[in-house]
């Protein structure tokens, strides 16, 4: 299992869903069509981050994780998926609220 790849894919997939709420809600007010793009765009990404979440579980569980540092190196993903994504569904919400 490539877990520095899980990790970096779904860093990337967080972090562009962040890029495109926010600036949705920057040009909301001056070009909504475009504000909205970027608010389904932003929606997207956070979907290919929860598939690929999905995926790195499914191979967690394949794995032989007997080692002590699996269960942490899991936990910190997690952390950072579960601290990301709450972090983008507010802003959405801000963005739907505005």
């Amino acid at each position: 299992m490539d877990i520095l790849y899980y990790n970096n894919q779904i860093r990337d997939e967080l972090d562009g869903a962040c890029d495109y709420i926010q600036r949705a809600i920057t040009c909301k007010d001056t070009n909504s069509d475009r504000a909205s793009t970027f608010a389904k765009m932003s929606e997207m990404e956070l979907d290919h981050a929860s598939k690929l979440l999905d995926m790195f579980k499914e191979d967690y569980n394949k794995e032989d994780t007997s080692d002590s540092i699996y269960p942490q190196i899991k936990q910190l993903l997690l952390n950072m998926y579960a601290e990301s994504y709450a972090k983008v569904k507010y802003m959405q919400e801000l963005y739907k609220g505005m």
